[in-house]
């Protein structure tokens, strides 16, 4: 042999190898964004007029919400209520939490309540005796629980239950609550600020003092922070001066009667209300203040943090924080001036949502697994924030709750849960951990090794091993115009469709795909009119709308290994849109033409009217098409 004839030979086998290695192509699926696709949504009606406004999973995956005068758990299926009658107080539930142990605490603005088996029992305080005004609850692993409220911050820790507070709170609580420790905040000058008064020198939230201006009238009068005013008498003036009998109850005790002169003057005002809680990776737990602060604490060493306006955080309104999967420290607030809030452990820094067509009011903050990062908005906003890019959603476009989004809640299966003030709970199912869409790819079949099959909207065949994801097209040996596939029992699959305007098929058979026209069937193949038979022919139908003048015939093919039929009208239909079999080997075709049976190498045309009473009574087979398996008699 010729040293010319060897390389030609040679240069033959690699170019040929390299073709079939160029064949193979990854193939990259797309997926729509989820957030888009409508049957992804659901609301829950059961829960409309409740007022939700909290929500947690268990380690059950049960669903737990609290609300306006009570706590529903969702199961999936059974909706369960708790209220006074199994041991609530009847107020609202503001926060609800779930330890990792799976017990179930729910908060009101008079206490802390977990619950047994199916009654509530009151953990925090140990007496009704003092509405705490509890904004927020957090259950850590080991049981201990943080509870934000007016008077402060308290921590329960096994025995022992200690109040974060001021110190004139804790002067005027001691004798209310004697067993509670006590720790002054630090460096509370920062909360203080000087007002004007014109009267008693009061604060107060609802009938309860929450503040008493040092040297007011209340001041001098002995009233204390707790105090609840149960009746106010506005007297006539004595001597040209304003007087109010109150009528005060305090720790629970008979309400006792006092009056006071009313004066104008100043003083000050101090406040440690805690709004929001946020316990991080490295142990210090970061806290949102009624005043628009944020404060950090590191519990071991009691150490406090206080960022102000001087640390270039300035919010005016109560924030939520939460902690990213970077450790960076994000703060949203209702505070439209001042957007959002970031802290990578030395700076803050600023971020507006408006600047990619949000809102900047945002009264919450999720990131989820995957690291987005969900931020609920006002008056029908939601964002998104992954892959570096920010991406807005907003209702009527999707039925995202028009009202403030309150709480956001990634379940354990994936989904986010939106809970919007006085809306009903939606569910969004954004996680892939049940559905995936792959966008321009129709679902074909599944082989024998349990590989799954596509037909893309580029006229591709793509093939999943469950790992990696590969794509087929005409270089191939695909034909131009795939519509649709199946697998046999064999191994083989077939792919049908159009090749340059004829009818055309191309099986795999191993790794080599194998094309063949059939310029007398029709200019294509439906994708519904595709059978293997048990005898193992494979049955393909034309398509509709055959052209005669191209020497179109219609019908079907019925394909063995060693030799195929083409079975013509007027005995089998022109076109076809389903074939299936039954259980004594007649194979029955089927299009709106009406039913056509072949049985033993004969064609029998049965009327729609009488087929349709048959198959209502079991005598014809309920399904045509690619999936179709034999009836049983």
């Amino acid at each position: 042999m010729t040293r010319i004839k060897l390389f030609i030979i040679i240069f033959y086998i690699i170019t040929n190898s390299l073709s079939i290695s160029w064949a193979v192509k990854p193939y990259v699926p797309v997926h729509p964004d989820p957030v888009l696709e409508p049957w992804r949504w659901r609301s829950f009606p059961e829960l409309k007029g409740q007022d939700v406004r909290c929500i947690a999973e268990d380690k059950n995956g049960h669903i737990w919400f609290g609300t306006k005068d009570g706590v529903w758990m969702y199961d999936g299926i059974i909706w369960q209520s708790f209220g006074k009658a199994e041991g609530l107080d009847g107020q609202p539930v503001v926060a609800i939490s779930v330890s990792d142990r799976g017990t179930i605490y729910a908060a009101t603005i008079r206490g802390i309540f977990t619950l047994q088996t199916t009654t509530w029992h009151r953990v925090f305080p140990d007496q009704d005796n003092l509405p705490w005004y509890i904004n927020d609850m957090v259950v850590e692993p080991d049981e201990n629980i943080w509870v934000g409220s007016v008077w402060g911050l308290v921590h329960l820790h096994k025995n022992t239950t200690t109040l974060y507070t001021l110190n004139k709170v804790k002067q005027d609580f001691e004798i209310q609550f004697p067993n509670l420790q006590y720790v002054i905040v630090p460096n509370d000058t920062i909360l203080t600020h000087t007002t004007s008064y014109q009267g008693l020198g009061i604060q107060r939230i609802n009938t309860t003092i929450s503040w008493i201006i040092s040297g007011s009238p209340a001041d001098s009068a002995g009233l204390k922070i707790g105090d609840r005013i149960t009746h106010t008498k506005e007297l006539p003036t004595e001597n040209g001066l304003a007087r109010t009998q109150l009528t005060l109850e305090r720790n629970g005790q008979v309400p006792r009667t006092t009056t006071l002169i009313k004066r104008s003057g100043r003083g000050q005002i101090k406040e440690f209300e805690i709004h929001n809680i946020f316990p991080a990776k490295e142990g210090s737990v970061w806290l949102s203040l009624s005043t628009g602060h944020v404060a950090r604490l590191q519990p071991t060493s009691n150490q406090w943090r206080i960022f102000t306006a001087n640390d270039n955080l300035e919010i005016s309104r109560p924030s939520h924080i939460a902690e990213l999967q970077n450790d960076n420290i994000w703060v949203v607030s209702e505070d439209r001036t001042h957007g959002i809030r970031t802290f990578d452990g030395q700076t803050w820094s600023t971020l507006k949502l408006s600047d990619s067509g949000g809102t900047d009011v945002n009264p919450s903050i999720l990131q989820a697994t995957d690291g987005t990062i969900w931020v609920g908005g006002v008056e029908g906003y939601l964002h998104a924030f992954r892959n570096n890019t920010w991406h807005v959603y907003q209702t009527p476009d999707l039925p995202l709750p028009a009202t403030r989004i309150v709480e956001l809640l990634e379940s354990k299966d994936g989904a986010l849960w939106i809970i919007g003030r006085g809306s009903a709970p939606i569910r969004l199912d954004y996680g892939s951990q049940r559905w995936a869409t792959f966008e321009g790819l129709n679902y074909a079949c599944q082989d024998k090794n349990g590989h799954q099959w596509f037909v893309s909207q580029n006229n591709q065949v793509v093939q999943f091993d469950g790992k990696n994801w590969v794509g087929y097209d005409v270089s191939d040996g695909l034909m131009d115009t795939p519509t649709g596939m199946f697998a046999t029992q064999s191994g083989d699959i077939w792919v049908v469709g159009s090749e340059k305007g004829t009818a055309a098929s191309s099986h795999l058979v191993g790794t080599t795909w194998h094309l063949q026209t059939y310029p007398e069937l029709s200019w294509g193949i439906d994708a519904r009119a595709t059978y293997e038979a048990r005898d193992g022919a494979i049955w393909l139908g034309a398509a509709v709308d055959w052209f005669s003048e191209r020497g179109h015939k219609g019908g079907v093919l019925s394909i063995l290994p060693d030799h195929q039929v083409h079975h013509t009208p007027p005995d089998a239909l022109r076109y076809i849109y389903g074939i299936g079999q039954m259980s004594d080997a007649s194979i029955w075709i089927g299009s709106y033409r009406g039913l056509n049976v072949f049985k033993q190498s004969t064609w029998t045309h049965i009327d729609t009217s009488e087929a349709r009473s048959r198959i209502s009574t079991g005598g014809y087979p309920r399904r045509f098409g690619k999936h179709a398996s034999p009836a049983k008699k």
